[in-house]
């Protein structure tokens, strides 16, 4: 198969109705920028939160807007500081590949959004998915 992209084409693996939401969501007014900033503080204030897991430095949430065209099933693993790759403590990147390890058997991809596609650029964060 191939397939040729054009230059600013936007191509999402969204079904139409979730992008619609999505967009609709990006629109609206927000007290806090970063989406996980936000579930980090309902977290903390046991409203809420569409955290599943939790451990020392990470999070994981059920994305509210998954790649539903493509997956049956689109979870976000995010650390709980709002820093990005390279601002990742010894002690945070030792307990990512721990959490990789247990994480990994439930899912079938993990993605990393690069460049323009990276919805939040300075937090860092990872989509774990299972096909539909």
């Amino acid at each position: 198969m191939v397939i040729i992209l054009r230059r600013n084409m936007h191509i999402t693996l969204r079904t139409p109705e979730m992008e619609t939401k999505y967009q609709a969501w990006l629109k609206e007014p927000k007290d806090h920028k970063c989406c996980f900033c936000r579930e980090e503080l309902y977290w903390k204030n046991k409203t809420k939160t569409a955290i599943t897991h939790d451990w020392k430095h990470w999070h994981l949430m059920r994305n509210d807007f998954p790649y539903d065209k493509v997956f049956g099933q689109h979870d976000l693993l995010f650390c709980k500081r709002h820093v990005d790759w390279s601002q990742l403590t010894v002690e945070e990147v030792e307990e990512y590949a721990e959490v990789l390890k247990l994480v990994k058997p439930k899912y079938q991809q993990l993605l990393e959004n690069i460049g323009d596609r990276i919805s939040q650029p300075s937090h860092f964060h990872i989509h774990l998915a299972k096909f539909l």
